[in-house]
């Protein structure tokens, strides 16, 4: 296992500026890590920017006053490569099993996370609490990208209601619906076409999108309006899946079929 250390940056520093860590990644690095003046870190901005970075100042350990940070200077920044276009619906599901869901999906680098409502759905709340549970999400992301090094912090999609996820179905190319009754997933993905492929676009370059159930699973009027939309069922294996397990899985074939697929 790699001993590299990550820290998160706000904005996109050139080769040669000084940056301040927030209070949060300072004391991590100093209370946490032990880091002193002279250390190299590698810092992430969250779009793709990798940051090799000598600490200049911030105090010793514990000695940090409120509001403080670390200041580092910039020795070179790289721009990691395209964003990986693979994208995972969850429904709503229980916070701690959604908490594992995003964070496996963020360390393997899942795009984008859409939670939608269904029939099924576990919700509690309005709109604050909605947010609240989005603001949360997103940390357990800069979490996850942090210890793994993901450059690409994974985006939270605000709760979707069913009808509005259907209608955002159109804009992939090839969509993955987990299923215990699907055909298997090796087989399906070098041959299905979603509805918003371009012809002549190799599949490996296509905007993919897998879809997990519920805890009790989808409904059938549910799942024959996600098959209508563009929909392929897949199975992953010969067990029925929780929610986030599903998530997890179904992300990580995807990711690597677009590293494998070349027709």
């Amino acid at each position: 296992m790699s001993s590299e250390r990550f820290f998160i940056i706000n904005g996109a520093p050139s080769r040669g500026d000084v940056v301040v860590l927030g209070e949060g990644e300072s004391r991590h690095l100093f209370e946490v890590v032990r880091a002193k003046p002279g250390d190299e870190v590698t810092l992430l901005d969250g779009e793709g920017g990798r940051y090799r970075a000598v600490i200049r100042t911030g105090g010793t350990i514990g000695g940090l006053k409120r509001g403080s940070g670390v200041t580092a200077g910039i020795v070179s920044a790289i721009q990691a490569g395209p964003v990986c276009t693979v994208d995972i619906a969850v429904p709503l599901i229980k916070s701690h099993r959604m908490d594992f869901a995003v964070e496996k999906c963020a360390e393997i680098g899942v795009r984008r996370i859409v939670p939608f409502q269904c029939e099924r759905s576990i919700w509690k709340g309005g709109e604050r609490e909605a947010l609240k549970k989005r603001e949360r999400l997103e940390r357990k992301v800069a979490a996850a990208c942090k210890q793994s090094g993901n450059p690409w912090f994974t985006r939270i999609e605000p709760v979707t209601p069913f009808a509005g996820f259907l209608d955002r179905l159109k804009d992939y190319g090839r969509i993955y619906l987990a299923d215990v009754d699907g055909m298997s997933f090796p087989g399906v993905s070098r041959e299905q076409d979603g509805p918003g492929r371009t012809h002549g676009t190799p599949a490996h370059e296509l905007e993919m999108l897998g879809i997990a159930g519920p805890e009790g699973g989808l409904t059938e009027t549910e799942k024959e309006a996600l098959v209508s939309a563009g929909a392929v069922k897949v199975s992953l294996g010969l067990n029925r899946l929780r929610s986030e397990t599903s998530s997890f899985l179904i992300a990580s074939l995807m990711i690597l079929c677009k590293k494998d697929c070349k027709t």
